[in-house]
């Protein structure tokens, strides 16, 4: 998919997260990159095309319970990367995603705009 298609701007973030299939968890050591609409992430295992999955990102300081969590769906993968798209998040995981990406993103007012426009991951 090209730049002009994407709905989201992608940033580049490298922290581990948990991607759950089934029953099945899946450590995932480091996040390609990341937006508000989905992730790309490291993986060793091809899944099916919409394959259901949760994602999350688990947050690091003063409260170990916080974390950002989204339902999603594999829309690629090969041997070495995957391509998660979001279809589910709650308002508090949303919030935080959205933080994420405003403060790690090389333009921040374009963030916001996005945000503006877009009232949720879709």
């Amino acid at each position: 998919m090209s730049e002009e298609n994407r709905r989201f701007t992608r940033i580049k973030y490298g922290v581990p997260a948990i991607v759950t299939v089934d029953d099945t968890e899946f450590s995932v050591q480091s996040i390609n990159n990341l937006c508000i609409g989905g992730a790309l992430i490291p993986c060793e295992q091809k899944f099916a095309h919409k394959t259901k999955c949760i994602f999350r990102i688990p947050m690091t300081g003063s409260s170990s319970n916080l974390f950002v969590e989204a339902k999603g769906e594999f829309v690629w993968s090969s041997e070495t990367e995957a391509a998660i798209k979001f279809t589910e998040i709650d308002p508090d995981s949303l919030m935080l995603l959205q933080n994420i990406i405003r403060y790690n993103a090389e333009d921040p007012d374009a963030i916001e705009c996005e945000i503006e426009e877009h009232q949720g991951i879709v």
